[in-house]
């Protein structure tokens, strides 16, 4: 019974600083036409206001770096989002060494320096915050543009409040019975048939394609280069190194984002 009550009040603590935390970031920051927090999401109001860019970690930093991409809505649309809960400034769950560490040291970590939370972190949870902020902003209905994580975020919050839902895009499909495991290998698929495609139009219409005659020669090729970084990684400027890893990383952000993949940051070094 005490266990139960301790477990209530640590639910209604959390709660509470979530509604106020969510509060101040739908509608406090922002000019006043556009509410601008970032990359994970945002609510609507009915004719005026709409979503953002839903991601798992960049709510309130990640919208103003992109905001060139989401120009034309805001013709009709007012943006805002949010950090979710347990990341950036929403109660963040820390799983690094210590408890102010923000790297990730495994699971056992997280249980030491954020246990209380973790019971109350999840997309559920996440969904069921998106729709107090609909509530909060006085929406009948949410409209909503999820990116990566924000495509399951979406969806599952449609699963749960079908009648809240206003215009929904999702710009990927996920499938929710699948594990982590299942969904990496998933991806790594996808990226697979990608890179055949792109290999085949190579082929087809450039003389002398740099992949080869088709897709089995492209993967030879690549394969090929990927040993040699391996061996001998090859000096890519201001000190860094390229290496396979770094080529497997650099073809799939090409292939997912094109030129602007080239432009992204260098893959977190491991701890």
């Amino acid at each position: 019974m005490e266990q139960s009550r301790r477990t209530f009040e640590a639910a209604a603590q959390l709660a509470a600083r979530l509604q106020d935390g969510m509060r101040e970031r739908a509608v406090a920051r922002g000019p006043p036409a556009t509410a601008l927090p970032g990359d994970g999401l945002a609510a609507a109001h009915p004719a005026a206001r709409s979503p953002a860019h839903a991601g798992p970690d960049r709510g309130v930093s990640g919208l103003p770096e992109l905001l060139n991409q989401y120009k034309p809505l805001l013709d009709r649309y007012d943006l805002v989002s949010f950090d979710p809960r347990g990341v950036g400034a929403t109660i963040p769950v820390r799983c690094g060494q210590t408890a102010d560490d923000t790297g990730y040291d495994g699971a056992d970590a997280c249980a030491e320096h954020s246990g209380a939370l973790l019971p109350y972190i999840g997309t559920s949870h996440t969904a069921r915050d998106l729709d107090l902020m609909r509530y909060l902003l006085g929406d009948e209905r949410l409209h909503y543009f999820g990116v990566s994580y924000g495509t399951a975020l979406g969806a599952v919050y449609a699963h749960l409040y079908p009648s809240h839902v206003g215009r929904l895009v999702l710009e990927a499909s996920v499938d929710p019975t699948e594990d982590l495991d299942e969904e990496q290998v998933s991806q790594v698929k996808a990226v697979q048939a990608a890179f055949d495609r792109f290999a085949a139009h190579c082929a087809a219409r450039i003389r002398r394609c740099p992949t080869g005659d088709g897709p089995e020669e492209a993967a030879r090729r690549l394969a090929r280069l990927a040993d040699r970084l391996e061996k001998k990684p090859a000096p890519a400027g201001g000190g860094r190194n390229l290496d396979a890893d770094d080529l497997a990383y650099a073809v799939s952000d090409h292939l997912d984002l094109g030129t602007d993949g080239c432009r992204r940051s260098p893959r977190p070094s491991p701890r």
